[in-house]
């Protein structure tokens, strides 16, 4: 399992958390604005290689256990 990097905005809110491995989002990354989840994408050693902007059409291609 990967674990989960969280980075905040300067006002103290999640901006996104992502899933690293050696610096490099590797996995998934979770992006909100104003505390609220806007979208999920997907990298592979740092290079993003989907992008979902609704829950339904993460839904479609991915489980959300992917996600733990």
């Amino acid at each position: 399992m990967i674990n989960w990097w969280i980075f905040y905005d300067s006002l103290g809110r999640i901006n996104h958390k992502c899933q690293l491995i050696n610096s490099k989002k590797n996995g998934y990354c979770l992006k909100y604005i104003d505390e609220k989840l806007v979208s999920a994408e997907k990298y592979k050693n740092g290079s993003k290689i989907k992008e979902w902007q609704s829950l339904v059409d993460f839904q479609k291609e991915n489980k959300l256990s992917d996600l733990k």
